[in-house]
């Protein structure tokens, strides 16, 4: 039996992400829609204790907004007056809408939200970049968008399926370029614009935005 069954879920705030989350959640009938409250991420499990006044059971969650689709990916942390199973609890209902893990540490849930929490917008901005390229190149708007679309699609769940055998997306990267090839040309370019390093920052930027929020 779900351990959701006959509880209420609330958010504190109303945000996008709390939106697709609700959605999520209601979609993959594992709550009616009536059973939804809101809350606000970037507030942390102390500034929520001293709001509450008493000891309460806090499952802290960073979501991203695929949760919408079910596509989601979020990590947890609990409070340390969770009770046992606390977190078994939040983490079926974020399984419903996707991919979740939990963390022992609330700070790494800073890092959780400059990855996965504004990854989607990280990738959507590579995807306009893309269309773009290839609208400069010659395509057509609508077909280089379907094309740049799936492009992503395949590539993630490629990526999905092999770490099931351990390949990594570093290996997939090479498996797919040829010496001297398009691939190579494309790949060279962005490393002489430091395409790794700007992403690789963008995550840590965003990291530590994060962690500036929390403390207002």
């Amino acid at each position: 039996m779900s351990r959701l069954k006959g509880k209420k879920i609330g958010f504190i705030g109303s945000g996008n992400m709390a939106e697709a989350l609700a959605r999520g959640v209601i979609n993959a009938k594992l709550i009616k829609a009536e059973d939804v409250m809101g809350s606000d991420i970037s507030k942390t499990i102390g500034w929520i204790q001293e709001q509450i006044k008493v000891p309460a059971r806090i499952v802290r969650v960073m979501p991203n907004t695929p949760a919408l689709i079910g596509e989601g990916a979020a990590g947890l942390v609990a409070c340390k007056d969770a009770k046992e199973g606390d977190c078994e609890t939040i983490l079926e209902l974020m399984q419903s809408v996707g991919v979740a893990k939990i963390f022992e540490k609330e700070e790494d849930l800073d890092a959780v939200t400059g990855l996965s929490g504004s990854g989607p917008a990280y990738v959507f901005r590579m995807m306009e970049a893309m269309i773009e390229g290839a609208k400069q190149s010659g395509l057509e708007e609508e077909k280089a968008l379907n094309l740049t679309i799936q492009t992503v699609i395949g590539a993630g769940i490629l990526a999905q399926k092999r770490l099931k055998d351990n390949i990594k997306p570093d290996k997939l990267r090479e498996m797919v370029t040829s010496h001297k090839g398009t691939t190579e040309a494309g790949l060279n370019f962005m490393k002489e614009h430091n395409f790794f390093d700007v992403v690789r920052d963008a995550v840590k930027t965003a990291t530590a935005r994060s962690k500036e929020l929390a403390k207002i």
